[in-house]
């Protein structure tokens, strides 16, 4: 696996290689990324997505605000571990897929 990884990043990037999954996150942002992660999400994840000008999907946080819960998922430790590694399965899998 890469060194870094943006979690938010690596669902775009598995978006981007399944139309399906992509149709879905846009849809229901937070239930495409508890499916494809295999883990609930906490409460406070407010997430949203949209289409940017190249027509690629694009996730974030509802006006940009990153939940505590993920500063601290993004630290390590705690409950959010399995989260964690539910988005590293993604990035792995895209990268396989990608070649990188």
């Amino acid at each position: 696996m890469a060194e870094a990884m943006d979690p938010l990043a690596a669902i775009e990037a598995a978006a981007a290689q399944d139309p399906e999954f992509k149709d879905a996150l846009l849809a229901n942002p937070r239930a495409a990324v508890e499916e494809k992660t295999g883990h609930a999400l906490p409460d406070d994840w407010a997430l949203a997505a949209h289409l940017d000008d190249t027509g690629a999907a694009r996730l974030g946080f509802v006006d940009d605000e990153l939940p505590a819960s993920y500063l601290d998922m993004a630290a390590g430790g705690g409950i959010f571990d399995d989260i964690w590694r539910g988005f590293e399965k993604v990035y792995d899998k895209v990268s396989d897929d990608l070649g990188v």
